[in-house]
């Protein structure tokens, strides 16, 4: 198959019915931009994640473009944000207000997440300053606290969320990141399931957002399930950045539902 001249995924892999929660893929599966990925993916996915990068030139958005994402999203897709990496929170600067800045711009799209890094194994972060920083972006973008989601990225992630979960805010729990540390996902999950809104989940071999395959066998299956468990409002994003990983992931997730 010339995965290269595919301009839709439907014809060669849905998503199971039965999955229990609701499956999004992120904003750039295809080369291209925000409206041009949607409108490939929208029939195939529950959500997508639009992914914004540092410095935002790097992804511009128009409020045309949201305007176009808000007539393609109609009334079953929705959509969650992933917040520019680094965010640079708890070291001043200007991340806040490139955070401020982003919610502001999908305010119209009825964002339900919004993903956010702290980078807590830096030299320099400064826990007291995320927070207030934090508290600032809930009260300036005007969005509920339980929106923005604080993503286990690495180990400083408990020592992170202990800082920060008083501003009232959710978890953006990422299998892939625990899985390429050799660490335990379903005890993740059980700890921190409550504040659990949204999850990303991709494969791990030499490097991570590899197909969801690439995961211990009979693992995606305990986790949907475990999330569902959890009633978990937001999506789980298969984050793979090449049509040809997305297809292996469909798949696979059609296999292992396939008995159900």
């Amino acid at each position: 198959m010339d995965v290269g001249k595919i301009d839709s995924l439907k014809g060669y892999a849905e998503l199971p019915g039965n999955c229990l929660v609701k499956v999004g893929a992120p904003s750039f599966v295809w080369p291209g931009g925000y409206a041009f990925n949607v409108e490939r993916l929208r029939e195939t996915f529950d959500e997508v994640q639009l992914l914004f990068l540092e410095p935002l030139e790097k992804s511009p958005i128009s409020s045309k473009e949201v305007e176009e994402l808000a007539t393609l999203a109609g009334d079953s897709l929705s959509y969650s944000v992933h917040l520019p990496v680094p965010s640079l929170l708890g070291f001043g600067g200007m991340g806040a207000s490139s955070i401020i800045e982003i919610i502001k711009i999908t305010k119209p799209l009825d964002v339900g997440s919004f993903v956010l890094h702290l980078e807590g194994e830096m030299n320099g972060f400064n826990a007291s300053l995320a927070v207030s920083q934090i508290d600032a972006i809930i009260k300036m973008s005007g969005i509920l606290s339980e929106k923005l989601c604080l993503e286990n990225v690495d180990s400083s992630f408990d020592f992170a969320w202990e800082a920060v979960k008083e501003t009232g805010m959710s978890i953006c729990f990422d299998a892939g990141h625990i899985a390429r540390d050799g660490g335990d996902l379903l005890a993740f999950v059980e700890r921190y399931g409550q504040w659990i809104r949204m999850a990303h989940i991709h494969g791990v071999d030499d490097r991570d957002h590899k197909p969801i395959s690439n995961l211990e066998d009979g693992l995606v299956k305990k986790i949907f399930e475990k999330l569902s468990a959890f009633n978990m409002r937001g999506a789980v994003i298969i984050e793979n950045y090449s049509v040809d990983d997305m297809l292996i992931s469909l798949e696979y997730l059609s296999k292992i539902h396939s008995g159900d």
